[in-house]
């Protein structure tokens, strides 16, 4: 993508460019250096600074480096309040409670997840969720719910883990065609079976988690395919379902079909110098 001279965002736009480049080479250094002086754009508009720093905490994940990871985010939510698109916030929201999940800290998750049923709430009963696709409502909403539903899973309440499932499914449907599908469905889909997933393992079904687990990689797969994606990062979440994947086949007694997924994942981190 060749940036306009004429537009003001264009060095926002070449240092993504550069920072995307720098993922698929995996030079996660210049990756950093690149994202950071795209927050720090002036000519940036809280959109696509916010956008930056969700990029950039991704970035820090990669590296292990939570602390910094955990501030971008934070960054990002705090710009987004600054905008006057409310799926921006949503995005930052959802981003940090998925943080939050991965490192145990519940309260914080659930009380992004309420941040953001207040938030579309508000927007509807002030009738300007008309100005987004409806399927955007129908994306962020679902996340929102699977958010909750692994809450329940971690604090060890399946009843109301299954619940919120059934309300997720209930709300977003399956796809039917994953080659046809939006990446943005794509990426609920691949939430929705990781929670199940969690939630059968922590049932001691570890065949049923086999299977969320291999529709997982299945949904991540097609992500990593879409064409309107580019820099390295839905490549490394095919990895981390990978060895999910593996991982709970081996579990289960299945050594011998964990090989191939476990070296797949193998092979895209080395790829994209990404440690595990």
């Amino acid at each position: 993508m060749n940036p306009d001279p004429n537009d003001e965002s264009s060095v926002w736009l070449e240092a993504v460019n550069e920072a995307r480049k720098a993922e698929l080479s995996g030079d996660w250094v210049r990756a950093e250096q690149a994202f950071l002086r795209a927050v720090d754009e002036p000519s940036g508009s809280p959109e696509l600074r916010s956008k930056a720093c969700l990029d950039l905490a991704e970035v820090y994940s990669v590296l292990g480096r939570t602390a910094e990871q955990k501030h971008a985010l934070d960054a990002a939510v705090a710009i987004a309040n600054q905008s006057e698109m409310v799926m921006i916030v949503l995005m930052a929201l959802q981003r940090r409670a998925l943080f939050f999940l991965s490192q145990h800290e519940l309260d914080e998750a659930r009380r992004d997840a309420q941040e953001c049923f207040s938030l579309m709430k508000v927007d509807r009963d002030q009738n300007l969720w008309a100005r987004y696709a409806q399927g955007a409502s129908l994306i962020f909403d679902t996340r929102a719910i699977l958010i909750l539903a692994r809450c329940a899973v971690e604090e060890h309440k399946p009843k109301e883990a299954e619940k919120l499932l059934a309300k997720a499914r209930k709300r977003a449907g399956a796809p039917e065609n994953l080659q046809s599908t939006a990446a943005g469905i794509l990426a609920v889909e691949s939430q929705y079976w990781h929670v199940t997933a969690k939630l059968h393992e922590q049932n001691g079904d570890l065949d049923a988690a086999c299977e969320a687990l291999k529709n997982l990689v299945d949904y991540r797969r097609a992500i990593s395919l879409a064409p309107q994606l580019d820099g390295a990062m839905h490549f490394l979440y095919l990895a981390e379902a990978l060895e999910a994947y593996a991982a709970m086949l081996t579990r289960a007694g299945k050594a011998a079909r964990a090989t191939p997924a476990q070296s797949e994942a193998n092979t895209i981190r080395t790829r994209y110098a990404a440690p595990k």
